[in-house]
């Protein structure tokens, strides 16, 4: 199962410690295949193997949302960053022009109108393209004769439209990784109450069977920290 790097430390979780516990949960669900026979149909131990098999199975598919998620917030971000800079372009050559038309016009206030936003912010540079495509539209004509091409105006749109949209899956990718995440939590707490239920259980029914009880240790086992490393626990 391949767990996703959280984009942001908004996110709730420690894939780490989510992936040891996910792992856990699989070999329970292994150990349950090969000695599930033991358990009559509709018994309380045979129920929380099932119980925790499905949870195994939830992880991989929020695993999968939440990976999907990490890829469509990258890819957003890198389109988000890509257009900026192509809309950003555009208007300092609506700028630039627009300030000959003020001289060559003797209109000093023409250029008011197209002046690049103070702030670099991506929000502040898409309003600004917005107001550019409003207050050029009348004047289209004789930007035109100072060689802007005869489409500059539909570029800039394109590229405003492009850049949100590369926004829109940022959004939507971080949406998506983090409703995932949520999810990986949720089912990791559920199986970790699941498992602890199982120890008495599979304890007691394999007294005395110390090989059978081995594999139970070994399966139902959460693999340590790394040293050095510290993991905060999932909040139930």
């Amino acid at each position: 199962m391949r767990f996703a790097k959280p984009v942001n430390n908004s996110i709730p979780m420690q894939n780490n410690l989510i992936k040891r516990r996910y792992d856990t949960f699989s070999r329970i669900d292994g150990f349950h295949t090969k000695y599930g026979t033991a358990f009559a149909a509709g018994s309380r131990g045979a129920t929380l193997f099932t119980a925790i098999g499905t949870v195994a199975e939830k992880m991989e598919g929020s695993g999968a949302k939440q990976l999907s998620g990490t890829g469509e917030y990258r890819g957003g971000t890198s389109g988000k960053r890509f257009w900026y800079g192509e809309v950003k372009e555009d208007l300092t050559e609506m700028r630039d022009t627009a300030v000959s038309i003020a001289e060559a016009e003797d209109t000093p206030d023409f250029d008011d109108s197209f002046r690049l936003p103070r702030s670099q912010s991506y929000d502040a540079m898409a309003t600004a393209a917005r107001a550019f495509l409003k207050d050029a539209a009348p004047h289209k004509a004789t930007f035109i004769e100072f060689e802007m091409p005869a489409d500059f105006l539909e570029d800039l749109a394109d590229d405003l439209a492009k850049f949100e949209a590369a926004d829109d899956a940022q959004d939507a990718g971080q949406s998506s990784q983090v409703g995932g995440t949520a999810d990986l939590v949720d089912l990791a707490n559920q199986g970790m109450k699941l498992r602890k239920q199982l120890q008495a259980i599979v304890r007691n029914k394999f007294k005395g069977n110390a090989a059978v009880l081995a594999e139970w240790e070994s399966a139902q086992h959460i693999e340590a920290t790394a040293k050095g490393k510290k993991v905060v626990p999932a909040q139930s």
